[in-house]
Order: structure tokens, then C-alpha cells, then sequence
């Protein structure tokens, strides 16, 4: 859980039983593990991958003066303390240490076929891949009633971005609801009075 304080390191699953045990003590809220095959409109409402792109982003990474070695890396070895940095162990036996090392691998969308079908927009990016366009701070798509958050919906693949804009869609959602409820109330009154 790279970046979220007092959970630093943790492995995802372990921070998710956490959460979900943490969650489940107030009885009003239900776990479904499931794979979701198939959405479709209705009237009421990462895999990563990691193909290069360097022929987009070498002439940039050469500009600054940096190093790009493209051999295969069979390991990462962190520094044993005081020391700083990683040691990377190359296929072909090669060891190069160096301070720290930058990775970010393009990424695409998981369940691309719910999203195609849903219509949502997607937008691409030449090093970081695609997400799903957002319209607003509550993750609102082009599609009315539908909503993105975490990873999808962003080029900024992070666990407490990601947290932060679950949190946010809530919001969003329940004054969508409140407001579509008040709405119906509106209207039938106005009926009524007629």
C-alpha cells in the first residue's frame, strides 16, 4: 500500500480484509466477491500492461541525460540500510546499482468490453495509458447515473487518489439520488394540487 501512511508496505489484500472487517462491524453493508460479465443500460440507471512506447518517450528520457538500458530484469535488490537505492540483477547476469529507479508502465482499463458497452469515454495518453473521462469532482461520466473512481479514472494510478475519489463519487451519488428524489416528490405534489 505504496504512499498511504500507517499502511505503508502492506500487502493490497491484507489492507483489504482490514478495511472490509473494519467496514462489516457496522452491519449495513454487504461483501460480494464476483466477477462481473456482462452490464447493460437500463431505464432507472488494471490489468496493467506494460508495452514499451519507448519509440514516444526515448527522444525525452535522452533529453534530460538519462541512461536507458532495455535488457530484462530478473530482480530488484534493495539496499540493505544505511544505504540508499536498488540494485537491478539483469537476465544476463549484469548487476547495475543505482539510486532509485523509475518504472511506470502504460496501463490499460480492466473490463474494457463493460466500459465500451456502457459508451463511456475513454481517453488515451502515450505513456500512461487510458482512463475513463470524467466530468466532475464525483467521478460523473458522459453517461448519466454512471459513475468511475480509482485507477479508471485517472492517468494517476494511486491507492489514496484512488481512496479519495471513491469517497468523493459517494458524495456525488447520494445528492444525485437526494436530488432525483426530491424532483419525484416535486412532481407528484404538483399533480396532487392540480
Amino acid at each position: 500500500m505504496h504512499n498511504v501512511l500507517s499502511r505503508d508496505c502492506m500487502p493490497p489484500a491484507e489492507f483489504r480484509q482490514i478495511a472490509s472487517d473494519q467496514i462489516k462491524k457496522y452491519g449495513t453493508t454487504e461483501f460480494i466477491e464476483t466477477e462481473i460479465k456482462s452490464v447493460e443500460r437500463v431505464e432507472q440507471s488494471k490489468k496493467d500492461n506494460t508495452p514499451s512506447h519507448f519509440e514516444v518517450v526515448d527522444p525525452q528520457v535522452r533529453a534530460l541525460g538519462c541512461h536507458v538500458d532495455t535488457g530484462k530484469i530478473k530482480n530488484l535488490e534493495p539496499a540493505k540500510a544505511p544505504e540508499v537505492g536498488v540494485t537491478i540483477v539483469f537476465e544476463d547476469g549484469r548487476h547495475t546499482k543505482v539510486g532509485y529507479l523509475v518504472d511506470r508502465p502504460t496501463t490499460v482499463l480492466s473490463g474494457r468490453h463493460l466500459i465500451d458497452k456502457l459508451g463511456l469515454e475513454i481517453e488515451p495518453h502515450p505513456v500512461m495509458g487510458e482512463h475513463v473521462k470524467v466530468v466532475d469532482f464525483a467521478g460523473s461520466t458522459n453517461v448519466p447515473g454512471v459513475f468511475v473512481v480509482g485507477d479508471a479514472s485517472t492517468p494517476l494510478k494511486a491507492v489514496a487518489n484512488a481512496m479519495s475519489s471513491g469517497a468523493n463519487a459517494a458524495a456525488g451519488i447520494a445528492q444525485q439520488l437526494a436530488a432525483e428524489e426530491l424532483q419525484r416528490l416535486l412532481e407528484s405534489s404538483s399533480v396532487l394540487s392540480l
